[in-house]
């Protein structure tokens, strides 16, 4: 596709546009990207530098529309987004991109189901002769390594066929806390490709291409760690694998076809504590008794997870349960040689059965045998126990769950007969003297496997010089598997989607052009059927009956204009339909709706590109979009069961209009320095009833800003490049690029303990200056490449999140002041705690105390996630052959 110009990226010579041809392509905001910016900080900092487009933290805003993925993804011509959580799969690394762009309002009728941007981004096929590259990296801050190979080139004895291969190493061992925002810790990612091109003959080209991703990492939240606990969050394990065949056939000299199929399974998995399943949890709290007892005797420490030697003794968790159930409880000894436990007579079964229940604390749970012995003595009933015989082993079984939880909707069982879910919610209270970090964890388990089936078939005819027509249609079935247990209490809350969607296109477009003027026209039908059987009603929360949702239709027409009024000038506009399926997945504690009408965006966009004296091109690039049928909370009560019941669901109600203008000024110094200068400005408001927080909704519809105003930023892109110089080559092959990126602060609702919300306020900008310095060398006919990339050079505290009552990230209000009286009675009662207690903790006196409060304090509330990047250094090299 030939598209318009926004701007010249870092690095990209301006041509000389003389001819109006040069400078109006289609009417769409789209910008190319160069080689050199696509192998600096990946396609997520590539998008932070694109007008209309601001990153922050994890989540990126598309000319004020934010999500946490990334626009619409399609990786030569296909769509390669899970549709469960709205990321996309990408198997390769940069180096193995040929081209890339990035579209903000939409591209042509082709293109939909999304409001987000649009990242089209090709593969490379393989050179006839055999070339590649390899690159290594690291970055010192967080422990990354980074390594990936492409190479491509003919296949032997088989002259028509080509091959690419591409792959990638990523690890980073980031599992302690420090100053640096981790959202993914612990990162360990491979993954390949492999692409085989065959042209039997210059009109027809075949190429199937196989993918492979695997990434493990886990997820770190400062407020329930700050010790070696870290480590040990819940490990996410991802896995990506695709077959995609393409076939391109050109019928005529201006006709020609396209055919796309294949299929793309993903899963994710997250289990609690690292590799382990929920059926194997293991952690012990000092809220159990003998760990409280290990602790307050200075055998344990548990902000660093630790066993210690005391007067000469290891102590582990085995033998501090012994020691506790023999010698504090006195409930029975262990007998070394029989290798069992032996209680006394007239310890009750339900406190053995507690006690080994406690002994690792694992999420299975010990009960009460059925045949176990009743011996009667003096009129009271005790049970004769041991730890293999009458106490038997019990699994939490999801299947069993799952069959009771219908049985108990139908008042067959109670609420006490649900299967139990062993000790998973009573993850016993590990913390620090204070009771502020925790050292404990939510168990958390979700199995997801999807399946994506589809098949692409494309046509374009030249009919003319003039016109050009293209019609096609995109056909895809999805099997969704989702299962998700939060196990919160005593009985575990449960979400399963079963589903096999299909999302369905058919567009046609027509291009007619001329010198002077282009026109593209097209519309484009959206078909989606959830196949959803079961669901949950707005209105009314059926349970047990079987509904399926409707299927939903959406017609969105696309239209633009290009035309030069001047040879030096191009005027275009563009208005354009999307609709999008609503999303599969419920926040928890909502009740999930599939029968929901698609998402609906309407967007005007336009611009003009005009040349200026000494070579300048000033581009401004107006727009307006309005996104209706957004979810938002609804409370529903009905009569349930004979019971008056009120749930949370999710509707329709919302809708979020958007406007604002991006304005770029590019300039071509000279051979050796180039750059781009830009700045954007936006509105964005919401329209509808507002959810204050998930228990009150404002229901009255009326107009808010929204956090994802960011009402000014300002881009700066230039590059200096040093060619080849043969007087003195040290000088030569230099890159040099810089980048500054400023941006309005985010808002937020004010917040104060008396009025609850009471306004509105704006957090700080933010701004950030980045640099990448490359030398090349040429050794013995090898190329190589030596290069430096630095983030946030002047180390900016950026922000990204405030607490609403202070407007700062570090403080939510002013901590206690020191009270002299309270301070040493607290001191006083820390003096009468065990020896080992006092060693653990070491306060000198009550001021002391007070001061590592304090500082404990300051440390909970000052969270690293609430600031952007800190300064990172990246060093590599690269080899080219």
């Amino acid at each position: 596709m030939i598209n318009l110009f926004l701007f010249l990226i870092l690095g990209h010579n301006l041509t000389d546009t003389t001819e109006a041809d040069s400078l109006f392509r289609l009417p769409y905001t789209t910008t190319y990207i160069s080689k050199s910016d696509i192998q600096w900080g990946g396609v997520s900092e590539i998008l932070a530098q694109q007008p209309g487009i601001i990153k922050s933290g994890n989540i990126f805003y598309f000319r004020g529309t934010a999500t946490e993925g990334l626009g619409l993804f399609i990786v030569d011509g296909i769509d390669i987004v899970n549709p469960v959580y709205k990321t996309p799969w990408i198997a390769f690394n940069e180096d193995a991109i040929s081209k890339m762009w990035v579209t903000l309002d939409g591209g042509g009728s082709e293109y939909g189901t999304t409001n987000l941007g649009l990242i089209n981004i090709y593969t490379k096929d393989g050179a006839n002769g055999y070339d590649g590259n390899i690159r290594y990296s690291t970055n010192s801050h967080i422990g990354e390594h980074f390594c990936n190979f492409n190479i491509g080139g003919g296949v032997p004895l088989l002259n028509s066929v080509k091959f690419f291969a591409s792959g990638s190493i990523d690890t980073t061992d980031n599992n302690s806390p420090s100053i640096l925002p981790k959202i993914n810790n612990g990162i360990y990612q491979t993954n390949g490709m492999l692409k085989l091109l065959w042209t039997p003959k210059p009109f027809l080209k075949i190429d199937i291409k196989n993918e492979l991703l695997n990434q493990r990492y886990m997820v770190y939240d400062h407020y329930r760690s700050q010790g070696a606990w870290t480590g040990d969050w819940p490990l996410y394990n991802l896995g990506y694998y695709g077959t995609i065949l393409s076939i391109t056939h050109n019928i005529t000299k201006n006709a020609s076809y396209s055919i796309s199929m294949g299929r793309m399974s993903s899963r994710v998995n997250v289990s609690s504590q690292g590799k382990k399943s929920y059926n194997d949890w293991k952690e012990i709290g000092t809220g159990l008794p003998w760990v409280s007892f290990a602790y307050d005797s200075g055998w344990y420490n548990p902000k660093n997870n630790e066993w210690r030697t005391v007067n000469g003794a290891e102590w582990s968790a085995e033998k501090a349960w012994r020691y506790f159930y023999e010698k504090v409880a006195q409930m029975g000894y262990y007998d070394e040689g029989q290798e069992k436990w032996i209680w006394k007579d007239g310890v009750k079964a339900t406190d053995i059965r507690d006690a080994y229940l406690t002994r690792y604390y694992q999420t299975n749970s010990y009960m009460v045998g059925k045949n176990t012995n009743l011996l009667t003595r003096n009129d009271s009933v005790v049970y004769e126990i041991n730890d293999t015989t009458f106490i038997y082993y019990h699994k939490f079984n999801l299947e069993k769950y799952i069959n009771d939880l219908g049985r108990y909707a139908n008042n067959e069982i109670d609420s006490d007969s649900l299967e139990s879910s062993g000790n998973l919610y009573m993850i016993r209270d590990n913390h620090d003297e204070w009771g502020m970090f925790e050292y404990n964890f939510d168990p958390v388990w979700i199995d997801n496997r999807n399946i994506t089936n589809f098949l692409n078939i494309s046509f374009n005819s030249q009919i003319n010089k003039n016109n050009k027509l293209t019609f096609g249609t995109s056909l895809k079935q999805y099997e969704m598997d989702l299962t998700e247990v939060s196990f919160l209490n005593t009985n575990p809350y449960l979400y399963i989607c079963e589903a096999k969607p299909q999302f369905h296109t058919a567009y046609i477009s027509d291009e007619f052009k001329n010198r002077k003027l282009l026109i593209n026209a097209g519309v484009r039908l959206d078909y989606s059927n959830p196949g959803v059987d079961n669901y949950s009603s707005i209105d009314n929360l059926s349970i047990g009956i079987k509904k399926s949702a409707k299927e939903k239709y959406g017609i969105g027409p696309d239209l633009g204009i290009s035309f030069t009024p001047f040879s030096s000038s191009v005027i275009y506009l563009n208005h354009k339909y999307f609709y999008k399926p609503q999303d599969f997945r419920a926040p928890l504690g909502y009740i999930q709706c599939a029968d929901l009408e698609m998402e609906k965006t309407i967007m005007y966009s336009g611009g003009i590109r005009q040349k200026l004296p000494l070579k300048f091109i000033l581009e401004a690039s107006p727009y307006y979009k309005e996104i209706r049928n957004l979810l938002t909370a609804k409370y529903v009560t009905e009569d349930f069961n004979r019971t008056f019941i009120t749930y949370l669901t999710l509707a329709p109600n919302n809708k979020i209009k958007t406007y604002g203008i991006d304005l770029q000024l590019e300039k071509n110094f000279s051979n050796w320095v180039s750059g781009t200068f830009g700045y954007s400005y936006l509105q964005a408001k919401l329209i509808g009833p507002s959810m204050i927080n998930l228990y009150i909704i404002d229901s009255s519809t009326q107009e808010y800003d929204l956090p994802v105003d960011r009402t000014h930023s300002y881009k700066a892109n230039i590059h200096f490049s040093v060619p080849t110089i043969t007087v003195f080559s040290p000088l030569s092959n230099w890159n040099l690029d810089f980048r500054y990126n400023y941006t309005s602060g985010v808002l937020f609702d004010s917040t104060d303990s008396k009025k609850g919300v009471i306004g509105t306020a704006r957090m700080s900008p933010v701004s950030k200056v980045d640099i990448r310095v490359e030398k090349e060398f040429n050794i013995v006919g090898l190329n190589l490449g030596l290069f430096m990339n630095v983030w946030n050079v002047f180390n900016i505290k950026n922000i990204l999140e405030v607490y609403s009552s202070t407007g700062k990230p570090d403080i939510p209000s002013s901590p206690s002041a020191y009270d002299s009286t309270y301070w040493e009675e607290l001191y006083q009662t820390y003096l009468n705690e065990s020896d080992g207690y006092k060693d653990l903790l070491g306060y000198a006196n009550a001021r002391n105390m007070y001061n590592k409060y304090l500082e404990t304090w300051k440390s909970y509330y000052n969270n690293p996630d609430h600031y952007d990047i800190p300064r990172i250094i990246e060093f590599g090299i690269v080899t080219h052959f």
